[in-house]
């Protein structure tokens, strides 16, 4: 973590460390894809051509949707200015509401993590095959999910806080940038903006499912409670997002830290099954492949065993446990 040089381009712009260069670069990537995909695309494509294009805008918006969660716990800029400025850029980018993540992830899922009062908890997915756990928890958890968010930023507008006002700019926004891109060409729209868009968002809210499907919460094992992806390439374009385990112990603490935090504090006290080298051989061991076709295929807890699933509760509304005007984990705000 490097402080920008007083004087220096970064200084000047007012960014709170220099690694942010490559968060910067990485959304400004994504819309030179987008942009080129807009001016290149065809209906009589190959279909080779229109579904690598396809992989690569969802995957970098995904990539976009990742630094969206760093950015609300560790805002990048100094001044707020800066910040609702990213977050516009943000939310382009994947295509929702930047700051509508704060009640959803930051006061559920953080302060309740897996329990009944965690909006996001997985263990309300209870298919048999867990291909179908991975497909429909978006589904199953965003109902909740909305309804309790938009109970939080009434809350938030009663108490005066920037951030619903700075939800609702972001929303109009959105709904502009929709609605023109629709009617310059709804087809190439569907095609270029809103099916990679959607396939990002739906992924973003998924990797939940990922990080801690199986695993005990919190408050039964300080260490256990959180799977790591620690694929190198991973975690650069996702700004060291792989690294959940540190991040939930230290949410406030800034991306480019949690790596070598990892290293020194977590990795020699949690089950080596946690630390997984590669996200896609994940997803076919733990998602796509049935249990009876291979014997270590399939829903596994945090030391690689079978699941078993623990009794199912409801829903459990977080915002009546009192109301907090913490939005951001570094102490931040808007």
């Amino acid at each position: 973590m490097t402080k920008p040089q007083k004087g220096s381009f970064s200084y000047l712009i007012g960014l709170k460390h220099v690694e942010e260069w490559q968060a910067l670069g990485i959304v400004a990537f994504t819309y030179f894809l987008l942009h080129t995909r807009w001016s290149t695309f065809t209906l009589n494509e190959h279909w080779l051509v229109y579904w690598t294009w396809f992989w690569l805008n969802g995957t970098f918006c995904w990539f976009c949707a990742t630094i969206v969660h760093n950015s609300i716990h560790v805002p990048p800029f100094v001044h707020a200015f800066g910040n609702k400025i990213w977050q516009y850029a943000l939310a382009i980018s994947y295509g929702y509401p930047v700051a509508t993540l704060t009640a959803a992830h930051n006061q559920s899922h953080h302060r309740f993590t897996q329990g009944p009062r965690d909006v996001h908890r997985t263990d309300k997915m209870r298919f048999s095959y867990n291909g179908f756990n991975l497909l429909f928890y978006v589904p199953f958890l965003l109902r909740s999910d909305v309804w309790q968010g938009m109970k939080w930023m009434q809350l938030a507008k009663k108490n005066k806080m920037a951030i619903y006002w700075q939800c609702q700019r972001e929303a109009v926004l959105l709904i502009a940038f929709n609605i023109a891109f629709a009617l310059a060409d709804w087809r190439k729209y569907l095609h270029v903006v809103f099916l990679p868009q959607l396939l990002a968002k739906w992924g973003f809210l998924s990797i939940n499912i990922l990080q801690h499907d199986g695993c005990p919460t919190p408050e039964v094992d300080k260490w256990n409670f959180s799977r790591n992806f620690i694929d190198p390439k991973l975690n650069f374009f996702t700004c060291n997002n792989g690294y959940h385990t540190a991040h939930h112990l230290n949410a406030g603490m800034h991306w480019s830290e949690l790596k070598k935090y990892h290293e020194k504090k977590v990795k020699p006290f949690i089950h080596p099954n946690l630390d997984c080298d590669s996200i896609l051989k994940f997803l076919v061991y733990y998602f796509l492949i049935p249990e009876f076709m291979y014997e270590h295929a399939g829903r596994r807890n945090h030391k690689g065993e079978p699941y078993v699933l623990p009794p199912y509760v409801e829903d459990q509304e977080w915002v009546i446990t009192g109301f907090t005007k913490q939005t951001y984990s570094d102490g931040t705000s808007l």
